[in-house]
């Protein structure tokens, strides 16, 4: 095997731009989802129940952290040093931390309710909500190596 100069491959800001856009889609069609659930259970219960109102929050907030993470990807280089960039990348927490209230919270632990009786929707239920979760915190972990990639160099971006 040959040591040598590796070739580093070279995006224009319009193709980061279009995969970000993808990896957004990909993480907003689970977030949309629970968005919706979340609503039913507010205007269900009347804000009287929490986890709707959690999950109605959380949707929201996983939303607008993946959007402006991924600004902080296009718009902040590693060197340079701004409040605003901080702020964008720490969005980030939003989506990975709903996620995993969806996978753990709504997903394994409402496995428990099998324990005192069973039924389908019992089953069934906490597995969509951890194949939600996972698609969310995967892409996101997809969109945050690319980030990485392009602060340490292994991609090049051009203006």
């Amino acid at each position: 095997m040959k040591y040598g100069k590796v070739d580093i491959p070279v995006y224009s800001t319009s193709e980061v731009q279009a995969i970000l856009s993808e990896l957004g889609g990909k993480i907003g069609f689970p977030c949309f989802m629970a968005f919706i659930y979340g609503l039913i259970r507010v205007i269900r219960f009347h804000l009287s129940e929490w986890q709707g109102l959690t999950i109605l929050i959380g949707a929201t907030l996983s939303l607008m952290g993946t959007i402006a993470h991924s600004i902080s990807i296009i718009k902040f280089k590693k060197d340079e040093k701004s409040w605003l960039g901080v702020f964008l990348s720490l969005s980030g927490f939003f989506p990975y931390l709903f996620g995993c209230f969806l996978v753990f919270y709504k997903g394994f632990w409402s496995f428990k309710y099998l324990l005192i009786s069973f039924s389908f929707w019992k089953l069934i239920s906490p597995a969509i909500w951890i194949l939600l979760g996972y698609r969310i915190v995967s892409q996101f972990h997809l969109m945050t190596e690319l980030g990485r990639s392009i602060d340490e160099g292994r991609i090049k971006v051009n203006e």
